[in-house]
């Protein structure tokens, strides 16, 4: 039906691995595909934020045609470069550049965050006369949106749940 279908976002599971002197310690185990996974995921110390990386590399993915090991990466700051190989607003450029940063510390924190920013996006352009969107710019944005609250009634979930545990 060449429909787009996203799996095995989540899939990172902590697991009690040891007891000695009545300490649990806890293990990360990593699953996940390179390219689509965030350095701090390949280091075993996955953040929440971490599958708002994949799902931003998957959008750059679809407007460039190009898988992640394809893509250019600045050697100094270890960034995506692939913003001149599309033709889509500087806008939408801006949100999934902010999704993939190198540093988790500099992404979007929540997948919140993400859909203000598209919904905001989304909201601008659709006011503007002429619609001045490329082919591919707006395809990409709804499946994020869709992915995105998916990802925000998950983690409304699992937060509670989560909310003392740490990541070693």
């Amino acid at each position: 039906d060449q429909k787009l279908v996203l799996i095995d976002f989540g899939a990172v599971k902590e697991i009690q691995t040891q007891i000695q002197e009545n300490q649990t310690q806890l293990q990360t185990i990593m699953i996940g595909t390179k390219g689509y996974m965030p350095n701090e995921q390949a280091a075993g110390t996955p953040r929440f934020n971490s599958d708002i990386y994949a799902v931003g590399v998957l959008a750059i993915q679809a407007l460039t045609g190009r898988s992640p090991d394809r893509i250019n990466v600045d050697p100094h700051s270890g960034e995506f470069d692939w913003q001149d190989t599309v033709n889509v607003s500087q806008d939408l450029k801006s949100v999934l550049t902010k999704m993939t940063r190198y540093s988790f510390r500099d992404r979007y924190q929540s997948a919140q965050e993400v859909l203000s920013d598209l919904t905001l996006l989304l909201e601008q352009h659709q006011l503007q006369d002429g619609l001045e969107y490329h082919q591919g710019s707006m395809s990409v944005a709804p499946r994020l949106l869709d992915h995105l609250s998916f990802k925000q009634e998950i983690e409304a979930d699992d937060a509670d749940q989560m909310e003392d545990e740490t990541i070693p």
